[in-house]
This record gives C-alpha cells, structure tokens and sequence, in this order.
C-alpha cells in the first residue's frame, strides 16, 4: 500500500515539475522574443524603409540627369511608392544659392540683405570700389533675362518695384571703363523635396536640394550626395552646377505610406557663365542646410582654396588669384500626379 502511494506520489511530483519547466522554457522563449526578436525585426523593417528612402531619392536624381543629358525639355513620371513615410514639398520653404564674382583684381565685393528668410526689394554692395550703376535681370522660365528697373545708391541696390526672389542676375557697373561690367552676381530660389520616416529613436528625414541629399536622423545631419562642385587647384579651375527643383504647384505631400507618381518635367538650363579671367569667387547659401553645405565644401577643399569668410558669410575660392569659372543653373520642375 505505501510503495503505491509512494509511486502515485512520485508520478504526481514528475508531473508537477515537467509543467512548471514547460511553463518557464515558454516563458524565456517568449521574453527573449519579445527582448531580443522584436526590437531585431524592427530595426531590420527601419533599415529596409531607409533604404528604400534612399532608392527613391537616387531614381530621381537619376531621371533628373538622364534628362539633362538629352537636353530637356521633357516630361517624365517616375513612381514611388513606400509602406512607410511622408514626401512633401511646399512653396513656402525656399533654399537660396548666390554666385558672385568680379572681372577685375581689385574689386572684392560681397552681399548682405539678400537671405531667403527676408525677401526684400534691397540689398547692400560692400566693398563696391567704383561700381557706380547696376543692371537688373529677372530670369524667366525658358531662361531668357528680362530687365528689371532699379537704382544704385551708396552700396545699396533697390528694386523700383517687386522683391528680390525666384531668379536674377545682377551687372555691376563702373561706366567709367570702355567695359563697364566689372562684376556679377547670380541667385537662384529652388524648393527643397522632403521626405520623413517614424522610426524608434525618433524621426529620419531626407532632403533633395540644390542637387544634393542629406540624411538627418535626429537632427543630426549627413551629406549623402553633395552639391556638383568641381575645383582644380592646380590649373585653378572651378565649377559649379546648381540645380534648382521647384513646384509646378503650391504644394504636394502624401499622408504616411503611399504610392505615388511624380512628375519631372522640362529640366533646362537657365543660366551659364564661362570666363577666363574672373576674380574673388563667393559662394553663399541659405536656407535650413546652408550651414551644413558651407561646412561640408569647405572642409572638401581644406588646402586653402576654399576657405569661408566670417565676415561675408561666403565661401571664398582662391582668394587673391585669378580663376577660369563657369556655372550652370538647371530647373526642373516637380508635381504628383
């Protein structure tokens, strides 16, 4: 009788501790998932939305230059399409890019009042020299200049009617010379293409302007393709390609995950300079990722070529040296359709 209880005992305690070892081998299963497995899962699904940013951005870029190769004129549709995110693009956020530069040793001007953030009818010449006259032209959209009435005062150039914005080019004047353009400036207005991903530490976003990418998780900023610069130091050659996208409307932006068309259309260039002997080369930025740019391409070219001056703002190339220069501007137009 007792060696039966006892085996009914014993099979009972075997019983007991089998369940309570299942129970606790599921429950580690489920906690390393939970610990380990989910947060893994998700890292790889964020990863794969970034890549797939990335993709969407470089298919673009990509169609934008296949059509400036052909020569413009054009209008293509591309499709994007994301489980995740945002793209949005809007009238109201503007970047600007200002070339300047003059034709003679010793005119070394540069520009304030001309910032994106305070669209205006002036803006002030410093170290004007002899300029005593200036020559407006608003760049329209085949690229063609039109003149626009303005007056010259003491370093201050003012619009008769109308804001500096969108694009121009400015003739400086000494009219005292047989050749009285001795210098010029160039900005060009460009709407930047956003596009944003919810992820776990907070929030990814990227930015296509001036024919650049930056990647900014958290607000910390990466350059993924940089602005078209080139520059030679030893033949002291530099080149700029700015590229300008803009808005066939106010604005366009999707809700999060989408599939979208968008379309790209009539790349051209609308504006190019080429000279031999051009002078004090500046560059200035504005607009959310100015500084970023400006740190980025004067740390490129950190064999004091390219240097950024404090007190203009501007990124100076090959100070005191002559330059052969040339820029292209090219527009190109984006909707969703």
């Amino acid at each position: 009788m007792k060696l039966r209880e006892r085996r009914f005992y014993d099979n009972g305690v075997s019983t007991v501790v089998s369940a309570i070892l299942a129970i606790t081998i599921v429950v580690s299963v489920v906690s390393a998932v939970l610990f380990y497995g989910i947060p893994y899962i998700n890292k790889l699904t964020e990863k794969e939305n970034l890549e797939n940013a990335e993709n969407n951005f470089n298919a673009i870029i990509d169609e934008i230059n296949d059509m400036l190769i052909s020569g413009g004129g054009d209008k293509n549709v591309i499709e994007i399409t994301s489980e995740e995110g945002s793209i949005s693009m809007s009238s109201g956020d503007l970047d600007r890019t200002i070339v300047m530069y003059s034709y003679i040793d010793n005119l070394d001007f540069y520009v304030t009042g001309l910032d994106i953030e305070n669209v205006d009818d002036t803006f002030n010449l410093n170290n004007y020299g002899s300029i005593n006259n200036v020559n407006v032209y608003e760049i329209d959209s085949e690229g063609k200049l039109n003149s626009v009435a303005s007056s010259f005062n003491a370093g201050e150039v003012k619009l008769n009617s109308g804001d500096f914005k969108y694009n121009m080019t400015i003739d400086l004047l000494d009219n005292s010379r047989p050749d009285p353009i001795v210098g010029k400036i160039w900005f060009f207005d460009s709407n930047p293409f956003e596009y944003e991903i919810s992820i776990s530490e907070g929030t990814s976003k990227m930015f296509l302007e001036k024919g650049g990418i930056i990647y900014s998780k958290n607000n910390i900023n990466q350059i993924k393709k940089p602005i078209n610069i080139y520059w030679d130091g030893t033949d002291d050659y530099f080149a700029i390609h700015v590229l300008q996208t803009v808005l066939d409307d106010n604005s366009f932006s999707t809700g999060n995950g989408f599939d979208s068309r968008i379309s790209i259309e009539n790349p051209y260039v609308s504006a190019r300079e080429q000279a031999k002997n051009v002078h004090n080369v500046r560059l200035q930025f504005f607009g959310d990722h100015s500084d970023l740019w400006e740190e980025y391409i004067d740390n490129k070219y950190d064999d004091a070529d390219i240097n950024y001056n404090e007190v203009s703002d501007t990124l100076l190339v090959n100070q005191g040296s002559e330059v052969s220069f040339s820029f292209i501007s090219s527009q190109v137009t984006l909707d969703m359709v």
